[in-house]
């Protein structure tokens, strides 16, 4: 008798080297969740994009692991969760947010960035101001919309392919 992860066809290989490195991230990002930090709007601002867009800056505190970057987005009504808008191009920022500390690419092997009060810029498309950021650390209103400061003008925008 076949078991019920096998009916309806055959299992899919996947590379035991590859299914444990899958199964650390997993671990990782609900150990990331699990921590007792907060977060705190500092602006919203609106760049110029081919759609609309916003660069979000927000105060992380507490933090005492990493924390998935995937885990930052806006519900929207009727869609199904996977449809929501998420945190893109995400900014490791220093505590006065005049330097780049770490970005997209590099944050998640930068972990030593991950501890205490974590300032951070990523983009969102699409963003409703009058709805919750929801983040794992549970949800933040976030400000009307404001020029980009000047000492953001380090972060560049990039559409997603």
């Amino acid at each position: 008798m076949p078991d019920k992860e096998n009916q309806g066809g055959p299992a899919a290989e996947v590379d035991p080297d590859i299914a444990e490195a899958l199964e650390e991230v997993r671990k990782e990002a609900a150990a990331g969740r699990s921590q007792g930090a907060t977060v705190e709007a500092i602006g919203t601002y609106p760049v110029k994009a081919q759609e609309p867009c916003h660069a979000i800056e927000l105060w992380v505190r507490g933090v005492t692991r990493p924390f998935s970057f995937g885990d930052f987005k806006q519900g929207a009504p009727g869609k199904p969760e996977m449809m929501w808008q998420c945190a893109w191009l995400e900014h490791i920022l220093s505590a006065d947010g005049t330097r780049i500390l770490a970005c997209a690419t590099e944050a998640s092997s930068r972990r030593e960035l991950f501890r205490g009060n974590v300032r951070v810029l990523f983009f969102m498309h699409h963003l409703d101001l009058g709805r919750p950021l929801i983040t794992p650390f549970g949800e933040v209103e976030l400000p009307k919309a404001a020029p980009l400061p000047g000492r953001l003008m380090i972060v560049e925008y990039e559409q997603p392919d």
